[in-house]
């Protein structure tokens, strides 16, 4: 039987209790068929605080206001996942138009014999109820990775979940060696988070998480390994790219050389911010931050993801080529021959792989 917890805090939606789903050794919070409720409830808190201009954005709106909405839907997920205590947690996602929306995260566990596997989909709407593919696979996390990031990343009470899904889903994954294997690493708090991974089935599988004090050695892959958050299970690493993936290697790597400790978050930044009164000022704030007609937003490698891509006015998009990043690399060398090589001896990192039944 389904187990509840505490009320589901909304004007919007009152006296209802957030109750856990159980499938034999699965569950699922929320409870898949309260998530379109909670998400009518959510969207007109949402709505509620938004100059009327945002909240109508649809396809047929500019990139800036798309990127307005988008700065919003963030600013009120960190908000609202700051304040809640009923367990919710919400994250920001675009639709294939990019406009945003807000997504209501429903954790799976997988109850195994080893111990929790932990995994995550979004739910924005009756057609869009998805999860992530980073390289056509699907992400599956040990519960000693959650224990452990935790434990290592000197997070806020009761924050360390929305902490580790912003973490984790919010940015492309960039692959380094780390402690002489495989890790997805990321930047956290003037410092850096690293998630060791193995292949399981066709998922990648994190075993632990990893904070700076407990890497003893960091570098780059020779030719770099990253991706972004797609929502398609069939879209592999391209090579040619609308991102400089080496560039957030190298910032990767300076960060961690830095040696600087992890600081922690202390009080978050929305921990005393009021929805209703910070988002009737959201054009002003994304002007303050250099943006305006002209400005551009874009999905990493141009395919529909969690991840998006911003540049103000007259700033130009990346371009990064794969074959041409090798010439320069290895110039004693074919290039073609050097970039087949290398892909031939890591299969698990640029192949298209069959993906596993949805066992969630």
């Amino acid at each position: 039987m389904p187990r509840k917890y505490s009320p589901f805090e909304s004007a919007h939606l009152k006296n209802f209790q957030v109750v856990e789903q159980h499938e034999a050794n699965i569950s699922k919070f929320p409870h898949t068929e309260q998530l379109p409720k909670l998400l009518t409830a959510l969207n007109q808190e949402f709505r509620d605080g938004l100059p009327d201009k945002i909240a109508r954005v649809d396809h047929r709106g500019s990139d800036f206001m798309k990127y307005a909405r988008y700065f919003a839907a963030a600013a009120f997920c960190g908000i609202k996942n700051e304040a809640r205590k009923d367990g919710l947690h919400l994250f920001p996602v675009l639709d294939q138009n990019k406009v945003a929306k807000l997504s209501v995260v429903q954790e799976i566990v997988e109850h195994a014999e080893k111990g929790p596997l932990h995994r995550f989909k979004f739910f924005a709407g009756e057609d869009f109820f998805l999860e992530s593919y980073p390289n056509c696979r699907r992400v599956c996390f040990a519960g000693h990775v959650l224990e452990r990031f935790t434990e290592r990343t000197q997070n806020e009470s009761g924050t360390d979940r929305t902490n580790f899904l912003f973490l984790f889903f919010g940015a492309p994954v960039t692959v380094m060696e780390c402690n002489n294997s495989p890790a997805f690493v990321f930047s956290h708090d003037s410092s850096i988070v690293a998630f060791p991974v193995r292949l399981f089935d066709s998922e990648y599988f994190f075993p632990t998480c990893l904070a700076a004090d407990q890497i003893s050695a960091l570098k780059p892959m020779l030719v770099p390994i990253a991706y972004p958050h797609t929502l398609r299970p069939d879209h592999s690493m391209p090579d040619i790219r609308n991102w400089d993936p080496v560039q957030l290697q190298l910032a990767l790597l300076e960060v961690w050389e830095r040696k600087q400790p992890m600081q922690g978050r202390g009080t978050s930044p929305w921990a005393s911010v009021r929805w209703s009164e910070f988002g009737h000022h959201m054009i002003d704030i994304v002007k303050a931050q250099g943006h305006g007609e002209g400005s551009r937003i874009a999905f990493f490698d141009n395919v529909h993801g969690l991840n998006v891509i911003q540049m103000k006015p007259d700033e130009p998009e990346a371009i990064f080529n794969l074959q041409e990043f090798c010439k320069e690399a290895f110039p004693a060398e074919d290039s073609h021959q050097c970039l087949a090589k290398f892909k031939a001896d890591r299969p698990e990192w640029f192949s298209n792989p069959r993906i596993m039944p949805d066992v969630i």
